[in-house]
């Protein structure tokens, strides 16, 4: 049954998902009702056959033996006897129906009632199924295209979050929440509100039927079912319950074959065979008996339900017949009544699953609107000012920051950063270079101060032409499984081959490109797997350059090369920086000393800023590290070189600053 309380906000919330295709919705209503009124109406066709077959049929043989002997007891032939037992309400009913069978079906020779009834019945079945056939054609239709809509606007809506929400979240818990979670949504979206109107339908038609056949059998069968159906759904529980214990067991069981199978390396060399065994036996034999128990529910249940059904068929034939017996009920509507009560236990059945699907459908719903009501990055950071040029450059004034309230990353950063100049950061792990530039992108907002560009604060600007300006090379790259071209025009997708092809070969990459074995049309692999580092590092190089914005930071971008790839890669940062305002982080500080000007970052505070021949003839942080990097081959333990941003030192931020 649908969810109470808090949950049907949520319901009516997937519900409000099919608004938009009120067509769809109200054809899949007519054909629910259609079909599930003409699959209830159908078993009522099981009393007419009796009475043609059975009395109509027999009827000579009747008036023969009544004639041979008045003392056998018959149901009496007038239908207003039986309806004096019945209330007026229904007497009416039942009495429109029987006039209207009298003049339609039961007139004629019993084979021709029986002729009649046989396409009767016929045309309702084909026209039930044909209505069924229909009702899953709009429930697929309309129930895969909102999950699509869903899906879609989930993708769209995780491309808009802030990047505050990727630092804390996890990937896997994204891509969770849009492949699983949002097909789990389908249980709730279409298919159980149609299980349940369907159900529901065809447990009114038929109880009405049975209440306007005998509304004292009925009142009887109310005593004998509830119990039954109470029985049937604990055992249906424990059945749950079984099933999903064994997916534990086997999941234990798998997990530990998995690390043993991963780690036997190590298993063997600390000679833990043994001990691995013995655990993966406790995880077996507890899978074993699980399993085993299900399988008894499982045995058990069959036969229980059979029992259970025959006892209410027993209880049913006993009272009912009695009620035939003394002429209270005809012998063919007892086997109406009899039908229909054994048949609508299905749809009774089907209402209670329907309510453990719908549960974890909303279950997953909830976490899909979780994402989709967060607060979206052009809320958080949306100007409405258009930027297109450099003119003046980038300031940062008193700017502090912090991912978390009590751990600040960046304090009181005052810093210029003229228009065409190269300004380098330098300094050990975690002083906060990367998040100082991160702000530039509008990554984050300062939690204090201001950043702003050309004496404009970033805040005010529209967040789209703000990122037109601002290129970036990272130490990590991260490139497409897609073509080299498609690479390298990520950020120009409008570029022509020949655009491609300078960019290239500013960046020294035309080469290496040529060599590969389609050239531009070479598909990279997952992340640029088919490709080295100094390569990737390369290709990113000449996406910048195609796209060839007036801001450009370079995020530890030769870090991790080779002296090979490095001086490749450095000739060609050197042709990218030109004309164009740089921000450059780096370890290496080999890749610094021609900046217009290198600030020291430590704990998030500048404690230093010069040029290199200025920072060189002080004796501060920047020169013992300068000292340190190029006058000493080998570092001595515990050399502060370690702490102070020496080669291949720095980390990526994960949550922190970097």
């Amino acid at each position: 049954m649908p969810p109470r309380n808090g949950a049907m906000s949520d319901y009516l919330r997937v519900l409000r998902l099919l608004l938009p295709y009120r067509g769809r919705l109200i054809a899949l209503a007519v054909c629910v009702v259609l079909a599930s009124v003409l699959s209830s109406v159908g078993m009522t066709f099981v009393s007419p056959l009796l009475k043609i077959v059975f009395e109509e049929g027999l009827q000579p043989q009747v008036e023969t033996t009544l004639e041979a002997d008045e003392s056998v007891v018959t149901a009496p032939a007038n239908p207003s006897a039986l309806e004096t037992y019945m209330p007026s309400g229904l007497a009416r009913a039942r009495q429109a129906v029987n006039n209207w069978l009298d003049a339609h079906l039961y007139k004629g020779t019993p084979r021709d009632m029986l002729k009649r009834l046989c396409v009767w019945l016929l045309a309702l079945f084909l026209a039930k199924n044909l209505f069924t056939v229909l009702q899953s054609y709009f429930q697929v239709s309309l129930e895969h295209r909102v999950i699509y809509d869903v899906r879609q606007r989930l993708f769209v809506a995780v491309k808009r979050l802030p990047m505050s929400f990727f630092t804390n979240e996890r990937t896997g818990y994204l891509m969770s929440r849009i492949i699983i979670d949002v097909d789990m949504m389908r249980g709730a979206i279409v298919g159980g509100l149609v299980i349940i109107v369907s159900n529901l339908l065809m447990i009114i038609v038929a109880l009405t039927i049975v209440v306007a056949t005998s509304w004292q059998l009925s009142l009887a069968t109310l005593v004998i079912v509830p119990p039954n159906m109470l029985l049937m759904g604990l055992i249906s529980k424990r059945l749950r319950r079984g099933s999903h214990r064994v997916q534990e067991e086997m999941g234990e069981a798998a997990s530990v074959l998995q690390e043993t199978i991963a780690g036997i390396r190590v298993v063997k060399s600390f000679g833990r065979a043994d001990a691995v065994g013995d655990r993966f036996q406790v995880r077996n034999w507890r899978y074993y008996r699980a399993y085993v128990h299900l399988k008894l529910l499982e045995a058990l249940s069959s036969p229980v339900s059979e029992v259970l059904g025959v006892v209410t068929a027993v209880l049913i034939i006993a009272f009912g017949g009695n009620m035939v017996l003394q002429g209270r009920l005809a012998a063919h509507e007892l086997f109406l009544f009899l039908g229909l009560m054994l048949w609508v236990i299905g749809p009774i059945k089907s209402l209670i699953k329907v309510n453990s699907t719908i549960q974890q459908s909303l279950a997953a719903a909830v976490r899909v609107f979780a994402i989709l009501d967060h607060v979206s990055e052009p809320d958080v950071v949306g100007g409405k000012t258009d930027v297109t040029t450099v003119e003046e450059g980038l300031r940062f004034e008193q700017v502090s920051f912090a991912y978390r309230d009590d751990e600040p990353v960046l304090r009181d950063i005052d810093l210029d950063v003229p228009a065409g100049q190269v300004v380098a950061i330098v300094g050990p792990s975690g002083a906060g270079k990367s998040t100082l530039v991160d702000l530039v992108s509008r990554f984050y907002d300062p939690t204090h101060g201001r950043v702003t560009l050309d004496g404009v604060d970033l805040r005010e600007l529209r967040l789209a032409t703000l990122r037109d300006l601002v290129g970036m090379v990272a130490q990590e790259v991260i490139l497409f499984h897609d073509t080299v071209a498609a690479n390298i025009t990520y950020g120009a997708t409008e570029s022509s081959p020949a655009a491609i092809e300078a960019a290239a070969r500013a960046a020294n990459a035309h080469e290496f490109i040529e060599r590969l074995p389609h050239g531009y049309d070479t598909v990279v692999g997952e992340r640029g797997t088919q490709l080295s580092g100094g390569q990737r590092q390369r290709l990113a190089i000449a996406r910048a350059v195609l796209k060839d914005p007036p801001i450009l930071i370079l995020d530890e971008a030769t870090s991790a090369l080779d002296t090979a790839s490095e001086r490749q890669v450095q000739e060609a940062m050197e042709r990218l920086m030109r004309g164009r305002t740089t921000l450059v982080i780096a370890h290496r500080l080999s890749t610094v000393t021609r900046a217009n000007r290198i600030v020291v970052l430590e704990e998030g505070r500048i404690i230093e800023s010069g040029t290199h021949a200025e920072l060189m003839a002080q004796t501060g942080p920047y020169r013992r590290l300068y000292e340190l990097q190029f006058e000493r081959q080998t570092p001595l333990p515990g050399d502060p070189s370690e702490l102070a941003g020496g080669p291949g030192h720095e980390s990526s931020r994960a949550g922190g600053a970097a």
